[in-house]
């Protein structure tokens, strides 16, 4: 496929010239894309949203990121030889062309947010290959042959058709990062334990209830997601994962934290919240490196004092519970930035008060908290009409005062008080001369 010379120019004046010149036979596959310094293998688990390429010395495409291109030159980018990186998402593919999977450098592939059914058995030759995203497709099930990509260690399979976790997977054992959300996951078998090297693991939006006792084997695990499941407890399996730094089950059902809890010391992020929490461990004082703890949208009634003691917070969330109190404690938590209370029956002053830094909502409601406070038991009556129509004299009767017939007529307003046991009302009095009804509107 051959350029014109005049075509060749158009394509250069859309290419940033500031940067290393591509072989002019690729320019159609760039065409409108952000060039790279180099390249760079971000994890594909963030969305990028842009088109990127990098080039070598030579000029030849070492990289490509494109979405939304239903209408890829696939005869040119065969002629890629030296990709390292191919990444086309969002383009309405139902096929990858044979030739993608002989590319004997690529390292990274991303084929997500497409119409794909199957992953070919001849993935297999891509030996070099480290990170793999088929997510958003129409997988069931990935070819046997993949047990050959010994160098694996990303692998996204977020929201397809599994119903059964694929057991190749358990074949991959560099694998370190592994999502399979959005499924319809019910169990994950035991065999997960050959995963030793995992340290990111993300199921969240399956049917899952219980995760394997043989899980405690995976014991790099940092990261554990588990959110949008079936869970009724935290399994104690979990709280042994000493690597753990974040722990997300947020929208189960669960309805209370096991005491085992205190074993994540190194936990930084603890997301509870859509669950049916009533209670925390005062346990939870032991996760000392505590950072960010989500908690909205349970059922909680108070707060530990303990939790004055995760003196690492910077994020406290409690939004939509019952609580009507917060512990004195909570003010040792200096390095709060954000504090969310809403939907409580707290005794929140004023609608502004949402607005405050976390230590000024924090001191708010401990002098609140601390106050005396005692009903007023005490009423305003206004008595306003007409002049003469003998308002006050009504209001001598409340007050148990004869009629007088010669009731004189008020002047400006007249208050008395008139008590019914511990109660007192106020009766104001207004005067009824028209001069004064443009005043009973700040009363």
């Amino acid at each position: 496929m051959k350029l014109t010379e005049k075509k060749v120019r158009h394509r250069r004046k859309q290419i940033d010239t500031t940067l290393p010149k591509i072989k002019d036979k690729f320019l159609p596959l760039v065409t409108g894309a952000k060039q790279l310094d180099k390249i760079e293998f971000r994890p594909f688990l963030h969305h990028e949203e842009s088109n990127f390429y990098s080039v070598n010395e030579d000029g030849e495409l070492i990289s490509l990121w494109l979405e939304q291109q239903p209408n890829i030159e696939w005869l040119l980018l065969e002629e890629c030889r030296n990709l390292e990186s191919l990444r086309v998402i969002s383009s309405k593919l139902s096929e990858i062309p044979e030739f993608i999977f002989h590319m004997p450098l690529l390292k990274a592939l991303n084929f997500s947010h497409n119409q794909l059914k199957k992953i070919p058995d001849s993935i297999s030759q891509l030996s070099l290959l480290e990170r793999l995203d088929y997510s958003d497709n129409q997988l069931t099930n990935i070819p046997e042959t993949m047990s050959q990509l010994v160098e694996l260690k990303e692998l996204v399979l977020r929201n397809n058709e599994f119903k059964v976790f694929p057991n190749i997977i358990f074949e991959l054992v560099s694998i370190t990062h592994l999502s399979l959300d959005c499924n319809n996951l019910t169990t994950i078998p035991s065999r997960i334990a050959k995963l030793t090297k995992l340290k990111f693991l993300s199921l969240t939006d399956n049917s899952l209830s219980k995760l394997p006792v043989t899980i405690k084997k995976c014991q790099r695990i940092e990261e554990l997601v588990l959110n949008e499941n079936k869970f009724t407890e935290l399994p104690d399996i979990v709280c042994q994962l000493k690597s753990l730094k974040g722990l997300y089950i947020a929208q189960n059902q669960l309805i209370q934290i096991p005491d085992s809890i205190k074993q994540l010391t190194g936990l930084n992020i603890l997301i509870l919240n859509g669950n049916q929490l009533d209670i925390l461990p005062d346990n939870i004082k032991k996760l000392v490196s505590l950072r960010f703890l989500l908690l909205d949208n349970n059922q909680l009634t108070s707060l530990p004092n303990s939790i004055g003691e995760l003196k690492q917070l910077r994020m406290l969330e409690i939004g939509n519970n019952k609580l009507t109190s917060v512990p004195e404690s909570i003010k040792q938590l200096k390095l709060l930035e954000q504090l969310s209370l809403i939907d409580n029956p707290l005794q929140f002053p004023d609608p502004l008060f949402h607005e405050l830094t976390p230590q000024e909502k924090i001191q708010t409601l401990i002098a609140i908290q601390n106050s005396i406070l005692k009903p007023l038991k005490q009423a305003k009556i206004l008595v306003v009409g007409d002049e003469r129509v003998g308002k006050t004299s009504v209001i001598n009767r409340l007050l148990g005062n004869s009629h007088n017939v010669n009731q004189t007529t008020t002047q400006g307003i007249d208050i008395s008080e008139l008590d019914f046991g511990d109660f007192t009302a106020n009766i104001w009095d207004f005067a009824g001369q028209e001069l004064t009804h443009q005043t009973h509107q700040f009363f």
